[in-house]
Protein backbone atom coordinates (compact mmCIF):
# COMPACT_ATOMS: atom_id res chain seq x y z
CA UNK A 1 0.00 0.00 0.00
CA UNK A 2 0.87 3.64 -0.21
CA UNK A 3 2.76 5.16 2.73
CA UNK A 4 1.32 8.01 4.74
CA UNK A 5 4.54 10.02 4.57
CA UNK A 6 4.70 13.22 6.60
CA UNK A 7 1.40 14.34 8.12
CA UNK A 8 0.27 16.99 10.57
CA UNK A 9 -1.71 15.76 13.57
CA UNK A 10 -3.65 17.76 16.15
CA UNK A 11 -2.87 16.54 19.66
CA UNK A 12 -4.67 17.38 22.89
CA UNK A 13 -2.80 17.71 26.19
CA UNK A 14 -4.73 17.49 29.47
CA UNK A 15 -4.51 20.23 32.06
CA UNK A 16 -1.81 18.85 34.35
CA UNK A 17 -1.96 19.03 38.16
CA UNK A 18 -0.37 22.09 39.82
CA UNK A 19 0.38 23.84 36.53
CA UNK A 20 -0.66 27.31 35.36
CA UNK A 21 -3.34 25.64 33.19
CA UNK A 22 -4.98 23.96 36.16
CA UNK A 23 -4.56 26.96 38.42
CA UNK A 24 -6.09 29.27 35.78
CA UNK A 25 -9.55 28.66 37.31
CA UNK A 26 -8.88 28.12 41.01
CA UNK A 27 -12.44 28.59 42.29
CA UNK A 28 -15.54 26.93 40.86
CA UNK A 29 -14.20 25.77 37.47
CA UNK A 30 -16.68 26.02 34.61
CA UNK A 31 -17.33 23.37 31.96
CA UNK A 32 -17.05 24.65 28.41
CA UNK A 33 -18.84 21.51 27.12
CA UNK A 34 -21.93 22.51 29.09
CA UNK A 35 -21.76 26.09 27.75
CA UNK A 36 -20.73 27.54 31.13
CA UNK A 37 -17.69 29.33 29.67
CA UNK A 38 -15.72 29.86 26.48
CA UNK A 39 -13.53 26.96 25.33
CA UNK A 40 -9.98 28.29 25.75
CA UNK A 41 -7.26 25.74 24.89
CA UNK A 42 -4.89 25.23 27.82
CA UNK A 43 -7.16 27.03 30.29
CA UNK A 44 -10.75 25.75 30.20
CA UNK A 45 -10.09 22.77 27.93
CA UNK A 46 -7.09 20.61 26.97
CA UNK A 47 -4.16 22.29 25.28
CA UNK A 48 -4.03 21.88 21.51
CA UNK A 49 -0.94 21.62 19.34
CA UNK A 50 -0.22 20.64 15.76
CA UNK A 51 2.72 18.24 15.44
CA UNK A 52 4.38 16.90 12.33
CA UNK A 53 4.82 13.13 12.13
CA UNK A 54 6.90 11.29 9.55
CA UNK A 55 5.20 7.91 9.41
CA UNK A 56 7.99 6.52 7.21
CA UNK A 57 10.32 6.74 10.25
CA UNK A 58 8.04 5.03 12.82
CA UNK A 59 9.83 1.66 12.76
CA UNK A 60 13.24 3.32 13.10
CA UNK A 61 12.01 5.38 16.06
CA UNK A 62 10.51 2.37 17.82
CA UNK A 63 13.66 0.27 17.44
CA UNK A 64 16.24 2.76 18.71
CA UNK A 65 16.81 5.28 21.46
CA UNK A 66 16.07 8.80 20.29
CA UNK A 67 18.64 11.61 20.35
CA UNK A 68 16.81 13.74 22.92
CA UNK A 69 17.48 11.26 25.73
CA UNK A 70 21.18 11.86 25.15
CA UNK A 71 21.03 15.65 24.72
CA UNK A 72 18.32 16.53 27.27
CA UNK A 73 18.68 13.66 29.75
CA UNK A 74 15.94 11.76 31.54
CA UNK A 75 13.54 12.67 34.31
CA UNK A 76 10.11 13.15 35.72
CA UNK A 77 8.31 14.61 38.72
CA UNK A 78 10.93 17.31 39.22
CA UNK A 79 13.94 14.98 39.16
CA UNK A 80 16.20 14.87 36.13
CA UNK A 81 19.62 13.54 35.26
CA UNK A 82 22.05 13.34 32.35
CA UNK A 83 22.11 10.04 30.46
CA UNK A 84 25.03 10.48 28.06
CA UNK A 85 27.16 7.83 29.79
CA UNK A 86 24.33 5.28 29.75
CA UNK A 87 23.66 5.93 26.05
CA UNK A 88 27.36 5.34 25.28
CA UNK A 89 27.26 2.04 27.21
CA UNK A 90 24.16 0.96 25.26
CA UNK A 91 25.92 1.77 21.99
CA UNK A 92 28.59 -0.76 22.96
CA UNK A 93 26.20 -3.41 24.29
CA UNK A 94 23.31 -3.16 21.79
CA UNK A 95 25.26 -1.90 18.75
CA UNK A 96 24.15 1.15 16.81
CA UNK A 97 21.74 1.66 13.94
CA UNK A 98 23.84 1.80 10.77
CA UNK A 99 21.05 2.38 8.24
CA UNK A 100 20.51 5.95 7.09
CA UNK A 101 17.60 7.76 8.72
CA UNK A 102 16.45 9.43 11.88
CA UNK A 103 17.99 6.77 14.15
CA UNK A 104 21.40 6.39 12.50
CA UNK A 105 24.14 6.19 15.15
CA UNK A 106 21.69 5.60 18.01
CA UNK A 107 21.65 2.46 20.21
CA UNK A 108 19.49 -0.35 18.82
CA UNK A 109 16.37 -1.61 20.60
CA UNK A 110 15.58 -4.43 18.16
CA UNK A 111 14.47 -6.99 20.73
CA UNK A 112 12.89 -7.03 24.17
CA UNK A 113 16.25 -7.93 25.72
CA UNK A 114 17.77 -4.76 24.21
CA UNK A 115 15.12 -2.62 25.83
Amino acid sequence: GELLGTQQDLILSPLMHDTPGELGQPFDPKDWRAGECEPIPGKTMPGMKVVERDYRQIYKKFTSIGPLLESLGNGGKGIDWKTGHEIDVLRGVNRVVEEAGVSQGQPRLDTAIDA
